[in-house]
């Protein structure tokens, strides 16, 4: 259930707040060269979308505008353009934060100094304070790049860094409520249109209850908030290139326990013998198996941070795209284009993940990886031609569905688009299930894999399609039936 209190703080509510602190805009008489000013909501959006995914988003057209739209008025965080409310963004955003990763800082100082009005920042940490403290949220807020309050504490702060603030801000934001529906109330509360199609307009006083505070805007991180490899290693115990410490010390930090106490008493104990070598050869010897072992057991611990400290990134890369790719393969999988409606936004999300894992494949050095990511991507790029224009059309501004008004259309519909996105079709099919092997589902009792049955010939069994008809009204002109095929399996 969305919170009913006002003010309440959400990803729409602190977009707003943004919104109202940004640099001045261009009037239009001086955009001469018929260009943006660069600080739209939409380029704001987009520069938000940065900092927490790290990806800069290319964004054109009305479905990238209404996103935006009805995420600055709260009343909609649906769409292939609100990352901020997938599950997968979100867990990805608040671990790279509680691991203080410099990246962050370094995306939040760049939307800072790119958007914001200098003059405006003091104003939007008054107003943001103000905010979470009539909420009263229970929670710890950074001041300044080493130092946090409570948020009932906040007014009492001699000075706050913006970047920081900002960032946890936006962490708790992340963490919490990344929606923009449950702020509704709240942006009816501050802002007022003169009519119902007219530009919503601020009027909200929120943040004249703090007192002014001094509000460093400095874009510039400070050296010592990045650390580097050799100094984050340090505070982890850990050297990536030298590991000074003496086996008893690996054993004892990462165990809990060490050897050393028995050694050092069978070393002792060792001292106190009369020096009788008979006696002392016993316990020399299991001194010495001690310490041995003692050794096997740290270099094991050693080898294991060194892994830990170096993961392969082919793997976490590999990995990546696959996750990436699994809900649109999936999808693109399951849905006949010649049989039902599908999203208007498939195309855009397709493009998207092509345009980004043109470079990225680079970094993946296993050729069998490289090769069936690249394959994936051709086979992508090419079942994306069949849902274009030229084969299908939007309907009711949400769906795309094939087209069927001429006799031309219906030739194309028949010929072209039903047996190529098939074919296509069957071909992600396959890819998927080299991206997700499971070997005892593939699997068939006589041996071979599902992938396998889909490019041999049809066999009479009990497994064959069921096929039906599919009949296609052409305008002026006899109804044409398409052979149809199920949905894909996999």
């Amino acid at each position: 259930m969305a919170p009913t209190k006002i003010p309440h703080l959400c990803g729409g509510i602190l977009f707003d707040l943004l919104l109202e602190a940004r640099k001045p805009r261009r009037k239009a008489r001086n955009k001469l060269s018929g260009g943006t000013d660069g600080l739209t909501a939409a380029d704001v959006y987009s520069g938000l979308i940065e900092v927490v995914t790290g990806e800069k988003m290319s964004y054109a057209g009305k479905a990238f505008n209404k996103c935006v739209s009805n995420y600055k008025n709260c009343s909609s965080s649906k769409g292939v353009y609100v990352p901020f409310t997938e599950p997968t963004t979100q867990s990805a955003f608040v671990s790279q934060y509680k691991r203080k990763d410099p990246d962050l800082l370094e995306r939040m100082s760049g939307f800072i100094d790119t958007y914001l009005n200098e003059n405006k920042c003091e104003w939007l940490v008054r107003a943001l304070i103000e905010t979470m403290q009539q909420e009263q949220l229970d929670i710890d807020i950074a001041i300044n790049y080493t130092d946090s309050l409570k948020v009932c504490d906040l007014h009492t702060a001699k000075s706050i860094d913006l970047v920081p603030f900002l960032l946890s801000v936006l962490n708790y934001v992340m963490a919490n409520y990344p929606d923009c529906e449950s702020g509704r109330p709240t942006f009816e509360a501050w802002y007022t249109q003169s009519s119902p199609k007219a530009e919503w307009k601020f009027k909200s006083n929120i943040g004249e209850v703090i007192n002014p505070m001094k509000v460093s805007f400095d874009p510039a991180v400070p050296e010592q908030s990045v650390p580097s490899v050799e100094s984050r290693s340090a505070e982890e115990n850990i050297d990536v290139k030298t590991d000074t410490r003496s086996d008893s010390q690996v054993i004892a930090e990462h165990l809990g326990k060490s050897f050393q106490p028995l050694v050092d008493a069978l070393e002792a104990q060792k001292a106190k013998l009369p020096d009788t070598e008979q006696m002392a050869k016993p316990l020399l010897a299991f001194a010495t198996a001690a310490k041995a072992q003692e050794h096997e057991i740290a270099e094991k611990i050693r080898n294991n941070e060194k892994k830990a400290q170096s993961p392969e990134p082919t793997e976490d890369l590999y990995y990546t795209f696959k996750t990436e790719s699994d809900r649109l393969l999936k999808y693109c999988i399951e849905k006949d284009p010649t049989a039902e409606p599908i999203s208007i936004y498939l195309p855009d999300q397709i493009d998207v993940l092509i345009r980004k894992w043109t470079f990225e494949i680079r970094k993946i050095q296993e050729p069998d990886k490289q090769l069936l990511v690249q394959d994936v991507l051709q086979t992508l790029s090419d079942y994306s031609y069949y849902i274009s224009d030229r084969y299908l059309k939007a309907v009711d501004g949400e769906r795309l569905i094939f087209r069927n008004s001429s006799i031309e259309e219906g030739d194309r519909l028949c010929n072209e688009l039903r047996p190529k996105s098939y074919e296509l079709r069957c071909k992600l099919r396959d890819l998927y299930l080299k991206l997700w092997p499971a070997p005892i589902l593939d699997n068939t009792e006589n041996g071979t894999s599902d992938s396998e049955d889909a490019k041999s010939e049809p066999q009479q069994s009990e497994k064959a399609p069921v096929v039906h008809q599919t009949i296609v009204n052409q305008y002026g002109d006899h109804p044409v039936h398409i052979d149809h095929v199920d949905n894909l399996k996999l």
